[in-house]
């Protein structure tokens, strides 16, 4: 514990004023506009086939945007596109809540042409938040910082959820309307908007940076140092690792099917084959929700433990797991259960993973790297999206979450194909190799 709070005293200025950017952007998105914003489409007259079109159009603007967004955020700078994201985010999402204004021709069209607009500015975000992280820390304190950071992201959204579950109610009586008028959620997704122009001034506040440097390495530059930075930039430029990124974005893709399955069709799946009242799916998701924040905080622990890509592997193997209870014992406790041991090795498997795609390439892909994990995560979440109602249709959520789980494992197979050799994970950086410096953290043995 001593160390783990050492760790945390040792974050920069920029880091924990990123802590807190995350707290409030999560706050607004992932608490208030996710709870609130399909509950107000379908007051707006809006059917559940046009609600599954205005969040899918999200993720393949995810799928779309993520490498534009890495080849941004490498010339910009991450600081700065974020900054540009959050700009994005505020216009998209207040143009989504003035649609009712505008003359009815406008209609779906224009709700939509908002949330991409938004979720531009999101794809942005997703990006470039790992380089910057990856920037503003050092290696003795960087798995504590991601750690942190994933901890911040489902607290804050618990906390919002459950303003946002209180507000329309409380809403409703002042403007004289009922809940069944789209008037109580409009007035209330606006504190999301709110919410991102106080991360946006967090964000303001932060300063450029360059990678920071472990205290071993901050001292002043001996002979043997200058001779080595001569060499380095006499040396040719470093290729880009095409391979490295493919294995990653695969194994991001197959990783997260599983999770994406029951992340979209939880809520469905208990309510049509449990009928599971409400309230205990909102209490189940919460639940689940607040285990996510001890899950996140645990990384470092299980890093120290087991190793960076173990953790990451066992991880993958609990969610399958959780996947397994969830599907083939058909009662609510062992719903709840399989989704609390989803939900943990979820973000433990998100957590680690991040922090092995962002240590395992130089610091000029990072960006990059990013932009091509995001593209595949867009594009594994909108799969399951577009095709889960189809799927279940035609073979019931059993074997709809057991294949999902099946192909999450995938990952596993395609991960220690690529890493098992322990010199391709640690192969020198001088010689231009794919993989940073770290190699204490990658190899996979």
């Amino acid at each position: 514990m001593g160390e783990y709070l050492g760790a945390l005293r040792q974050f920069s200025r920029n880091m924990r004023l990123y802590v807190l950017y995350t707290a409030l952007f999560a706050f607004g998105y992932m608490g208030v506009f996710t709870l609130l914003i399909n509950l107000y489409l379908l007051r707006l007259g809006y059917s559940i086939e046009y609600v599954g079109i205005f969040g899918g159009a999200g993720l393949l603007t995810l799928a779309l945007g993520a490498l534009p967004a890495g080849v941004i955020g490498g010339r910009l700078g991450s600081r700065r596109t974020l900054i540009v994201a959050m700009i994005l985010v505020i216009a998209g999402s207040a143009l989504v809540l003035i649609s009712e204004s505008l003359p009815a021709v406008f209609g779906f069209a224009w709700l939509l042409f908002s949330y991409v607009l938004a979720w531009i500015g999101g794809t942005f975000y997703i990006v470039n938040n790992p380089p910057f992280m990856m920037a503003n820390t050092s290696p003795l304190e960087r798995n504590h910082a991601f750690a942190v950071v994933n901890a911040t992201l489902p607290l804050a959204g618990f906390a919002g959820t459950l303003v946002a579950g209180l507000l329309p109610g409380l809403l409703a009586g002042p403007l004289q309307v009922s809940l069944d008028s789209p008037a109580p959620y409009r007035v209330a997704l606006w504190l999301s908007v709110l919410c991102y122009l106080l991360s946006f001034v967090v964000l303001l506040l932060t300063h450029d940076q360059a990678s920071v440097l472990p205290a071993t390495e901050a001292r002043n530059p001996t002979d043997q140092d200058r001779g080595a930075a001569r060499a380095e930039a006499a040396s040719p430029p470093h290729r880009f690792p095409y391979g490295l990124v493919a294995i990653m974005m695969l194994i991001l893709f197959f990783r997260l099917l599983g999770e994406s399955a029951v992340g979209g069709f939880f809520t469905v799946y208990l309510d049509t084959e449990l009928r599971t009242p409400t309230s205990l799916i909102g209490l189940a998701t919460a639940l689940a929700r607040l285990l996510a924040v001890p899950a996140a905080l645990a990384v470092p622990l299980f890093i120290q433990r087991f190793g960076l890509a173990r953790t990451f592997l066992i991880s993958v193997i609990v969610i399958s797991a959780g996947i397994a209870v969830l599907s083939l014992i058909e009662t609510l406790p062992a719903a709840a259960v399989g989704l609390l041991c989803i939900t943990a090795a979820g973000t433990i498997s998100a957590t680690s993973l991040m922090l092995f795609h962002q240590q395992a390439v130089r610091p000029e892909w990072r960006t990059a790297m990013s932009g091509g994990v995001s593209m595949a995560q867009g594009i594994s979440m909108a799969v399951v999206t577009f095709a889960g109602g189809f799927i279940i249709a035609a073979w019931g959520f059993r074997n709809f979450f057991l294949a999902s789980a099946a192909l999450s494992l995938v990952a596993i197979a395609l991960f220690r194909a690529y890493f098992r050799s322990s010199e391709r994970a640690a192969a020198p950086a001088a010689e231009g190799a794919e993989v940073a410096p770290e190699p204490e953290a990658l190899a996979v043995q």
